[in-house]
């Protein structure tokens, strides 16, 4: 039958070691999964910097301090450990934490930096988890250094976990079960890429509210997926540029040309025509409404030289008149909305 106790009341037994990093590690709020199983506490000594002698074929660590599963532990400042690198192997380089029940009843802890070697490839270190268990080996990766690249040169890659000051692991490293004012993370953003689902409109948007009355910018300016306002019933006016003559090569007169386009879906306005030699700058050509495809539009230089331009919804046919082109020439879509 067994008896509950209290930890830390008065007149009470000794507080374990056992007892003080289950505190630490919970406190810090690491949960320890995949390999990151424990810390190095950022900007105490050297952070267990390391560096490799090339010469002597060694990885070098420098002083440090850190925690795993709750268990603090140090190199002194000043203080280095090297590991020899000897053989063209994949090396991993840890700390390996062992806690054994001793044969009076005490628990037997020791603490060392270690390193394993592969042939072949990095090898597994293997873990116990000294928070689920009481006893075992508990490890926590530094470094991996690879062999030799052509015989000459060894990579290290750094796989310190680094807990920073003020800092609770699980606000820092929150998973998709967190909660950030009520809603779960995994309902706000992506599990597999750098940016958050959608939403339907912003309610503090500055440039929304900018657009519309003092404090109901945002819902008056809201734009469904088609680019129309609901709540000003209008649509967004937009443009979209294609280069049809991107060099300063000549185009003859008389002469036809192809451009492949993509035409965007939306209700098209109207279209102007302009490139960056000196009497094409100020030539913009304005249709009234060329919502079929396909349309054309074109321009008078003289009498007799012109420039017409014939766009369909996958190219554009420009043909030269008695005229020739010898700079730019862009074509830009005026959109309505998009369908």
């Amino acid at each position: 039958m067994g008896t509950i106790r209290l930890i830390r009341s008065t007149n009470s037994g000794e507080v374990t070691v056992f007892d003080d990093a289950i505190v630490f590690h919970n406190a810090k709020g690491h949960d320890y999964t995949g390999d990151k199983r424990g810390g190095v506490f950022e900007k105490v000594y050297n952070q267990f910097n390391a560096y490799i002698d090339h010469k002597q074929d060694k990885l070098i660590i420098e002083s440090g301090m850190g925690m795993l599963y709750g268990r603090q532990f140090e190199l002194a400042e000043n203080e280095t450990i090297e590991i020899s690198l000897n053989g063209n192997e994949y090396i991993v380089v840890y700390v390996e934490l062992t806690i054994n029940r001793g044969s009076d009843g005490y628990d037997e802890e020791s603490i060392a930096i270690k390193a394993q070697y592969g042939s072949s490839s990095y090898p597994s270190i293997g873990n116990t988890d000294l928070v689920r268990n009481r006893y075992g080996s508990a490890t926590m990766e530094l470094y991996r250094v690879s062999p030799k690249t052509f015989g000459l040169v060894r990579v290290k890659n750094d796989r310190r976990y680094m807990y920073k000051p003020g800092y609770a692991e699980k606000a820092r490293m929150m998973d998709a079960n967190g909660v950030i004012n009520g809603r779960k993370v995994g309902n706000l953003v992506f599990p597999d890429k750098d940016m958050v689902k959608h939403t339907d409109h912003a309610y503090y948007a500055d440039r929304a509210s900018a657009l519309g009355d003092t404090g109901v910018g945002a819902t008056r300016n809201a734009i469904n997926d088609d680019l129309y306002m609901k709540n000003r019933d209008s649509y967004l006016v937009t443009a979209r540029e294609f280069c049809l003559k991107g060099d300063t090569s000549t185009w003859g007169k008389n002469t036809t040309h192809e451009v492949g386009l993509t035409i965007p879906s939306g209700h098209v306005i109207g279209a102007m025509l302009y490139g960056s030699a000196a009497r094409y700058n100020d030539m913009p050509f304005i249709v009234g409404d060329p919502t079929q495809f396909p349309f054309t539009i074109s321009r008078a230089v003289t009498n007799k030289a012109t420039v017409e331009v014939t766009v369909n919804k996958t190219k554009a046919t420009i043909k030269l008149g008695d005229t020739s082109i010898n700079g730019q020439l862009y074509l830009t879509l005026l959109m309505l909305g998009s369908v």
